[in-house]
């Protein structure tokens, strides 16, 4: 990860993948308008200023207190801002769909973990309840979990859509897919390098992936009204 100034013009000029997925052609579509996504993670900073007006109140499962707003690791804010970064300027990080809201549930601690699955579930039903029509989940591990698996058979139930990364190389020992992208009904993404039709290196796959998505050289929202870049 590198540390960038606050230089919004930069931001948006980094930014490759809105080339790649050609999203003015896109927005002219959708833009996401009365999308709620939950981004379980680290918790979102929600007063970045690509964020701002975007964030929902949400819940902090790790403290049990506040409303997810929370991000100290910066992963989930990062996240977040890929996902529905403020379009109405011309300045810093853009989602792909810039005018859905972001329902905040942190699951990861400090050093961006969980020890149990179980409270990745408890955020999966939270979500559903409260109002997610999509749930993101970038985060993952080797075992399987009854209780994430009931959690994610419940948002089906609910026909809402889970998306979850297939893995990075760099941070596990596991060479399958992800828990829980490898659960049947999860769209699980892989990753792909910049510039390329290839898969990049960091990135797990196996029979379970569903798509790729740009995954090295991307441009972020980090707390503190920052950027970085990440991969």
């Amino acid at each position: 990860v590198t540390r960038l100034p606050p230089a919004g013009d930069l931001a948006r000029d980094e930014q490759w993948q809105l080339a790649d997925f050609q999203a003015e052609a896109l927005w002219r579509i959708s833009t996401g308008k009365g999308v709620t996504v939950a981004v379980i993670d680290s918790g979102v900073d929600g007063s970045h200023a690509d964020l701002a007006g975007q964030v929902l109140p949400g819940i902090d499962l790790v403290t049990e207190s506040g409303d997810g707003q929370t991000d100290p690791v910066g992963h989930g804010t990062t996240v977040a801002g890929l996902i529905a970064g403020r379009n109405d300027d011309d300045k810093g990080v853009v989602g792909l769909a810039p005018e859905a809201k972001i329902l905040p549930v942190r699951v990861l601690d400090e050093e961006n973990r969980y020890d149990d699955a179980l409270i990745v579930a408890k955020g999966v039903r939270w979500a559903v309840e409260n109002g997610a029509q999509v749930i993101n989940l970038s985060l993952g591990g080797a075992g399987d979990s009854p209780a994430l698996a009931a959690a994610l058979d419940y948002a089906f139930a609910k026909d809402v859509v889970v998306v979850a990364c297939t893995g990075n190389a760099s941070t596990s020992s596991a060479h399958r897919v992800w828990y829980p992208a490898r659960e049947p009904g999860v769209i699980a993404v892989a990753g792909m390098e910049r510039d390329s039709d290839e898969l990049w290196s960091g990135s797990i796959t196996g029979p379970e992936t569903v798509l790729t998505a740009p995954a090295t050289g991307l441009l972020g929202a980090r707390p503190d009204n920052g950027f970085w870049r990440v991969q």
